[in-house]
């Protein structure tokens, strides 16, 4: 069963398309930024991305507070107000409303 016409496809953008094998080498003697474009970001997006790289160091789980409850769990501690655990299950299924597809 043949699939396709032999032709390349015409409906791809050809900003999509290799020009030339080479792009990114620099040939000997050539200055490699010679044709390089040039981006400059708005202060925001620079504020942004500032933000972004911070909030990347952190980590996922803050392990003090993870060890402190392990702690109170195993020495039979560990208490929480039912009303706070109550309120607190109550605003997140709110929350998981307003965002379900």
């Amino acid at each position: 069963m043949k699939v396709g016409s032999g032709n390349p496809p015409t409906n791809i953008d050809p900003r999509l398309l290799p020009q030339n094998q080479a792009i990114g080498e620099a040939t000997k003697g050539e200055d490699p930024g010679k044709d390089a474009a040039k981006v400059t970001l708005s202060p925001s997006a620079t504020a942004m991305k500032m933000v972004q790289d911070e909030f990347s160091s952190l980590p996922d789980v803050r392990m003090q507070k993870v060890e402190e409850i392990r702690k109170e769990i195993d020495t039979g501690t560990y208490a929480r107000p039912a009303d706070q655990v109550a309120s607190k299950m109550i605003v997140q299924s709110l929350i998981d409303s307003l965002y379900q597809k």
